[in-house]
């Protein structure tokens, strides 16, 4: 299953946590590899993270 969202108002600063592993959150940002540069195209896959049982995001804005 593939869930797409976009959040207009929210100022997430590209940043989510996902439970990937069933144990705890990891933080992850879009566009960012730890191992390698990437740059920022138009492919949607290369922000696809896999979600156990959570997915987070925090409004920089409102704090919420």
């Amino acid at each position: 299953m593939v869930i797409d969202w976009e959040f207009l108002e929210f100022d997430t600063g590209n940043k989510l946590w996902v439970d990937a592993n069933g144990l705890d959150m990891h933080s992850k940002k879009l566009w960012e590899r730890k191992d390698y540069k990437m740059k920022k195209t138009d492919n949607v896959a290369a922000n696809f993270y896999p979600v156990t049982s959570a997915i987070a995001i925090r409004d920089l804005k409102s704090n919420k």
